[in-house]
């Protein structure tokens, strides 16, 4: 399985208003992996490295 690593910075790039704050993020990625019929759905957010690790 692929496993996709961002920073938050990554996030800010694709949409401020979009995507307002990391609840909005996980939700999305939860979201995306349903949409793609996924089996598995982990995300881990790193506060102290600001940073999202989905798989």
């Amino acid at each position: 399985m692929a496993k996709i690593r961002t920073r938050a910075r990554a996030v800010d790039m694709l949409g401020r208003q979009q995507i307002a704050g990391i609840q909005n993020a996980v939700s999305e990625l939860y979201k995306n992996a349903h949409d793609a019929y996924a089996t598995l759905a982990r995300v881990d957010y790193f506060e102290d490295q600001k940073t999202l690790s989905y798989t």
